[in-house]
């Protein structure tokens, strides 16, 4: 855990990994991000936040300002509460799954309960709904 918290090359390894411009983003990444200024924001405030950043500096799609986002929340030792749709797999899972989606208002963003995803994929339960949205991209790439 300590390698993650202070490598940010390994921190923002899947927002990286979900950008088409590799160099803009680990450039964003290091000059605009302060990962301890958000150290008592919420979610919504920390994408908000980077969204904004985001959209000065260009290339850097919903998916990647998703995924800097949670990792800088679950940085600060917290959980997302919602699974975000964000991307085609998870919007797949959704479907195949016959979930009904609501919207966050604040980030506007899609989402779907925890629970609901856990119940119907009769899994475990979790409170980490960034960690089930990656199980759930994957689990619908073998449906």
């Amino acid at each position: 855990m300590e390698q993650i918290k202070h490598n940010k090359t390994i921190l923002y390894s899947e927002a990286i990994s979900h950008c088409r411009h590799k160099t803009k983003i680990k450039e964003f990444l290091k000059n605009k991000i302060n990962i301890e200024k958000y150290k008592n924001s919420n979610f919504e405030n920390i994408f908000l936040d980077v969204q904004s950043l985001v959209d000065t500096s260009g290339s850097i799609g919903p998916l990647s300002k998703y995924d800097i986002a949670s990792d800088i929340f679950r940085y600060h030792g917290n959980m997302i509460d919602k699974v975000y749709i964000v991307g085609g797999g998870p919007r797949r899972a959704i479907r195949l799954l016959g979930l009904k989606t609501s919207t966050n208002r604040i980030i506007k963003l899609k989402y779907v309960s925890i629970n609901d995803i856990v119940q119907r994929l009769n899994l475990e339960p979790t409170i980490d709904g960034d960690l089930l949205e990656s199980f759930i991209c994957n689990w619908q790439k073998s449906q």
